[in-house]
């Protein structure tokens, strides 16, 4: 259970909310410079994605196999990243759940944990010493079956099997500490009414995944800004700062290597999306049909 968890701590890191163009309806997306042969590309991610959903169109496949280095968020396939996710997904020293979280709500998160959720006695103990923004992804795989490891493992597989470069845009210390700006009470409040509403919550999951699969960027959109995967604090350490922070990568080495870039879908468009970010420092970004 605990390499499980925190497999699902180093996925929730995504769930970011888009802020998509009407005219930029694309997750697949190419990268030139000027006056220059070099293609790199960048493609939106999903992490909660049923597997018969996790397709790959020609059109991915020529964008993977063309790359010679794959960029991701973290990098997976190094077990430090791993190892640190893990230490610190858990309470502050000295914290515990019965402290951090609001009285009002412990009862009712416990009973809906184990009643509805299913959760053990010894799974609940162990969720306990974790940070409650990290309970999300745990929960959606014990209530929605079927889903898969996402793009994210299924390209770091192909690379690892090919022997290509992988790439971590941030270390996993680096995304903690976006996520640490989501104060401790904002993260159980949130948890208290995702677990609250949660038939209304795997609907609309399960709408943002056919959205994904149907590669419709505004519905993504749509349903996002509505959803209770929003949160009312961290967006821009999350989200816009991440941004900024990765483009300082990823410029020096499209500008040497042909990369294919897997991201979370919600850091591609907006004003202050990959996709903007990279166009204003003059790269040619144009989107790809699948």
């Amino acid at each position: 259970m605990k390499t499980k968890i925190t497999y699902l701590i180093l996925l929730t890191l995504c769930m970011a909310i888009c802020h998509a163009r009407d005219n930029e309806n694309c997750l697949l997306w190419e990268i030139r410079q000027p006056k220059s042969k070099s293609v790199s590309y960048l493609f939106g991610t999903i992490h909660l994605l049923k597997k018969s959903d996790l397709t790959i169109s020609p059109s991915l496949e020529k964008a993977y196999t063309n790359s010679n280095k794959l960029l991701l968020e973290i990098d997976l396939s190094n077990q430090g990243n791993m190892v640190s996710a893990g230490l610190k997904s858990m309470l502050p020293a000295g914290k515990t759940f019965e402290m951090a979280c609001p009285d009002s709500l412990q009862k009712s998160i416990e009973h809906n944990m184990k009643s509805v959720v299913g959760i053990s006695n010894s799974e609940w103990s162990m969720l306990k010493m974790i940070k409650p923004i990290f309970w999300t992804p745990f929960v959606l795989d014990k209530l929605i079956p079927n889903l898969s490891d996402g793009y994210d493992m299924y390209f770091m597989n192909r690379a690892q099997k090919n022997k290509q470069e992988i790439i971590g845009l941030e270390t996993s210390d680096e995304a903690m500490a976006s996520i640490d700006q989501i104060s401790l009470s904002d993260q159980y409040n949130y948890f208290a009414s995702f677990i609250e509403h949660r038939d209304s919550t795997v609907q609309e999951i399960d709408q943002l995944m056919t959205a994904y699969r149907n590669r419709d960027m505004q519905k993504i959109k749509t349903i996002l800004e509505s959803s209770l995967l929003d949160m009312e604090s961290g967006k821009e350490a999350l989200l816009e700062d991440r941004n900024k922070a990765w483009l300082k990568k990823i410029i020096p080495l499209i500008q040497e290597h042909k990369c294919f870039i897997a991201v979370g879908a919600g850091h591609l468009p907006g004003n202050e999306g990959l996709i903007a970010l990279l166009r204003k420092e003059g790269f040619i970004v144009t989107g790809i049909e699948e």
